[in-house]
């Protein structure tokens, strides 16, 4: 009689189970507040309660109150029924409460982020009387009573912890080299020995920002006192900067993610300034620093038609970029100077500075014969002393001969006939007719290109900035394509992460020092499509979770590439 209930029940159970696999349970939150009712010199403690680690909360603000906190306190409790053990886990939240005026106040809710979903709190409110004779501060009374109950009553605790972006000088001159150090600063040892993982990249509009991480020599502990308290603190970035404008120039901090046995602690500092000033009022961007240039030639004798190559190696702790098309304004009869190759690369630490190498190579193109002298060049720029200097190129002299007196050494390469392209006589067309073709026809064609290239960069902000984004966006895809390629997943998040923020900084005219949630704002403002918006957040949280957490999913790192790849083309 009862077999058919029963079976009924049963069923019921299991697609409530299959219901909570797939569908896990919302956080169980609770909040309180202990006393409803203070003077106003008083403390009242809010506690918010969840089932599992909330990744943010953010607290109302009021000109009636402040709020303090959070201090985060957790705890465990095991149970035993009939055998089944079951564990709990409960982390609480902690604020004080400290009113501004009397009556009845209104807090209102506050924003819990989990698993991103976002939940808010029920607002509540909080009397505040008169304070009796009795409850004010008295001499020898703790007035931090209520912090250091909290302290003590919330075992164990997190350390405190937080980072810094701290530039060795407030101002200086425009192009000179600036050290920025990103430090970590805690109240114990210990939470300095974790792993630290940048999610989000340092930005900055005006300066020329280096990485310079990776040749660290010397990232120990020390020791500082900050407001009578002893902290110990440690380098996790240092960068080397140039400001390229002048004016109070705005660096927003990286992001980073400190892994720790208590947990993955989020930390964030605040933007800096840093004021850069003009050297003298009639020079504009200037190489500020140490400098050695040497010249080189690759032979004194050429023929025409053939290339001498010319290389610059370049040393020095300044921003060797300035210097990297050094001949771009010299021209010589009979000559064609083609576009540097120019690469640049860190060399050593070199009295507290970074010492950089700088190679640039010059092609240049004999178009008639004769006796050619490429004239000197001196580079005027500061030393540190801000000094003015002068680094000389010295001048060098070539021969170029005919074809039929060229020396026995010199060989030509002879291409292939082609079908189509013969003289009148059917002959196929010689090497020296190519390369007048070439010098004559197309090398002019692209360098009128190039000319209006150059003017638009120049006049035309709009173009500027989407041939800047284009750029930076291919230079970040190569790095993502080849750590994916090396299976170098966490540096794969963080470049496409990097790809991502100046691209859309660049693209849409935004400042580089805004937040996530404000770029999100001013995209929204400039009609953004809401779908796409939804892909770009989607895209940065994955980046930001995977880059700390170690996922080797080839396949969600797959989709993540594909995502960005097409929100690239809606942007």
């Amino acid at each position: 009689m009862h077999t058919l209930p029963k079976i009924i029940r049963l069923a019921v159970i299991f697609i409530f189970l299959i219901l909570n696999i797939g569908f896990p349970a919302p956080p169980k939150i609770q909040i309180s507040v202990d006393p409803k009712e203070i003077g106003v010199n008083e403390q009242s403690k809010i506690t918010i309660t969840i089932d599992r680690k909330a990744d943010d909360i953010a607290a109302p603000k009021s000109n009636a109150y402040g709020l303090k906190g959070p201090m985060v306190s957790t705890s465990f409790s095991v149970n035993n029924i009939n055998g089944l053990i079951t564990q709990t886990v409960s982390i609480g939240y902690t604020f004080v409460f400290v009113p501004k005026t009397k009556g009845t106040i209104k807090v209102g809710a506050f924003s819990i982020l989990i698993d991103g979903e976002t939940y808010k709190t029920k607002p509540f409110e909080i009397r505040v009387v008169q304070a009796s004779a009795q409850s004010g501060p008295v001499s020898g009374k703790n007035p931090f009573e209520i912090l250091d109950q909290i302290y003590k009553n919330n075992k164990p605790k997190i350390p405190e912890v937080f980072l810094k972006l701290i530039p060795a000088k407030n101002g200086v001159f425009q192009g000179q080299p600036l050290i920025l150090d990103a430090i970590v600063f805690s109240s114990t040892k210990e939470i300095l020995d974790g792993q630290y993982v940048e999610t989000a990249p340092i930005r900055a509009d005006k300066l020329l920002i280096i990485d310079l991480t990776s040749y660290l020599s010397n990232n120990d502990f020390f020791g500082v006192t900050i407001g009578g308290e002893q902290y110990y603190g440690k380098i996790i970035k240092r960068y080397i900067a140039y400001p390229i404008e002048t004016g109070t120039l705005g660096i927003m901090p990286p992001q980073i993610v400190a892994i720790t046995s208590y947990g993955h602690l989020r930390l964030t500092a605040e933007n800096i300034g840093v004021d850069s000033f003009k050297i003298s009022d009639d020079a504009g961007l200037s190489y500020i620093g140490d400098l050695d240039v040497r010249l080189s030639v690759s032979t004194n004798v050429i023929a025409v038609g053939k290339m001498l190559e010319v290389t610059l190696r370049m040393e020095g702790n300044g921003n060797l970029k300035l210097l990297a098309n050094t001949y771009k304004n010299l021209t010589v009869p009979g000559l064609f100077i083609s576009t540097p190759q120019t690469t640049t690369g860190f060399k050593e630490w070199r009295n507290g500075l970074p010492w950089f190498v700088q190679t640039v190579k010059y092609n240049i193109l004999a178009q008639k014969p004769g006796e050619f002298n490429v004239p000197g060049l001196k580079l005027s720029y500061y030393n540190l002393d801000l000094m003015p200097k002068k680094a000389e190129l010295p001048e060098f002299r070539f021969s170029v001969l005919e074809r039929a007196g060229g020396s026995a050494e010199i060989r030509y390469f002879a291409p292939k006939p082609l079908d189509g392209l013969t003289d009148r006589n059917g002959s196929p067309l010689s090497p020296f007719v190519w390369a007048v073709i070439i010098i004559f026809g197309i090398l002019p064609v692209l360098s009128r290109f190039y000319g209006l290239h150059m003017r638009k960069m120049s006049s035309d902000t709009g173009y500027s900035r989407r041939f800047l984004a284009n750029s930076r966006l291919s230079k970040y895809l190569t790095d993502s394509r080849e750590n994916l390629k090396n299976r170098r997943y966490k540096e794969f998040y963080l470049a496409l992460q990097k790809g991502l923020f100046y691209y859309i900084t660049d693209k849409r005219g935004l400042p580089a020092g805004l937040k996530f949630s404000e770029i999100l704002d001013a995209l929204k403002m400039k009609d953004l499509p809401e779908d796409t918006l939804t892909d770009l957040k989607e895209i940065y949280d994955a980046c930001s979770r995977n880059a700390y957490s170690g996922t080797t999913d080839e396949k969600s790192v797959d989709e993540v590439l594909e995502m960005a790849m097409r929100l690239f083309g809606k942007i």
